[in-house]
């Protein structure tokens, strides 16, 4: 999947693309844009978003479509609508002969986006509300970061050998070394020995024992 950080600098880097005259629909780079639907010459807000997608390895939506009405319409029969705006979503513009965008950045209160054929030319400096005639759509094929990352698992307890060193036998026993470890313990023992004639080493697991 494309993440949409990468579809968004695309876009950011068409920025100041203008029609070539103005008003008519055209120049070199617009008809680029109008490649992915096909509809060149025509309103190419929605054939903008369309390249971006094929520019970045994402499938198009829509049916290839460049109408604004009729991607709503898909979005909304494939489940893609969203309520909220989110960095990278696109958004229609529910109004007059419509209109279309891709969401770049959102605030508690507003939104502001990227836009093709936009007073002739694709222009970032947009913010809007966040209620309002839009829809929102979630463009499959992009990574919008919101899946959920499983915690890591707790780490595996570690078990290590530590010994005891006794001498006597039952309730008169002694402890003379109390669980350390061997290469300590070892050390003591000769001593140990020629003190108490006889002693015993007791060896048990420690389950995460502190370091050191």
């Amino acid at each position: 999947m494309t993440h949409f950080s990468k579809l968004l600098a695309w876009y950011s880097k068409e920025v100041g693309t203008t029609e070539v005259p103005l008003g008519s629909n055209k120049g070199p780079r617009v008809h680029f844009y109008q490649s992915s639907t096909g509809a060149y010459n025509a309103a190419w807000c929605v054939s903008f978003l369309q390249k971006g997608l094929q520019e970045n390895q994402v499938s198009r939506i829509a049916d290839r479509s460049a109408g604004v009405f009729y991607v709503a319409g898909w979005a909304r029969k494939h489940g893609l609508t969203r309520s909220q705006p989110k960095p990278g979503y696109f958004v229609c513009f529910m109004r007059a002969a419509g209109h279309i965008g891709v969401v770049r950045a959102v605030t508690p209160t507003t939104f502001s986006t990227i836009e093709g054929n936009t007073t002739n030319k694709v222009r970032s400096d947009h913010v809007y509300p966040r209620s309002g005639p839009y829809v929102f759509i979630q463009v499959p094929g992009v990574d919008y970061g919101d899946k959920k990352v499983a915690p890591k698992p707790p780490p595996r307890p570690k078990y290590v050998p530590r010994f005891q060193v006794v001498a006597g036998e039952g309730t008169k026993a002694k402890v003379l070394v109390n669980w350390g470890k061997w290469k300590v313990v070892q050390a003591r023992i000769p001593t140990l020995v020629a003190k108490r004639k006889a002693v015993r080493v007791k060896r048990k697991m420690i389950k995460n024992p502190p370091q050191g």
